[in-house]
């Protein structure tokens, strides 16, 4: 272990600092604010991103699912989400899921 050290020199760089609060977390937090305005009943909220910027909602109640799939694609003038779509959630087989791309 010491050889190691000696190896490396024992120093560890320290993570750069980030300033608090963030641009993209405030973001991402007005938008989990209207989609919870905009649909209460959704018991999840969760982003995803791989190349482009996703949402997932999920719902225990099934005719909660038609709803957002109408509404979503309307909100703040419908400029925000697309590619409106349903599937399953996993680890969760009583849920259901709407997913959507938000244009930011």
């Amino acid at each position: 272990m010491a050889d190691r050290l000696k190896k490396h020199g024992g120093k560890v760089d320290s993570l750069p600092e980030v300033a608090q609060p963030t641009v993209v977390s405030d973001e991402l937090g007005r938008l989990h604010g209207l989609l919870r305005e905009a649909f209460p009943d959704v018991h999840h909220i969760t982003f995803e991103f791989d190349g482009k910027l996703l949402v997932h909602m999920d719902t225990r109640r099934k005719e909660q699912v038609a709803l957002i799939q109408e509404r979503l694609p309307y909100l703040v003038g419908g400029r925000l989400f697309s590619q409106v779509r349903t599937g399953e959630t996993p680890k969760r087989p009583f849920d259901h899921r709407v997913s959507a791309v938000v244009a930011r």
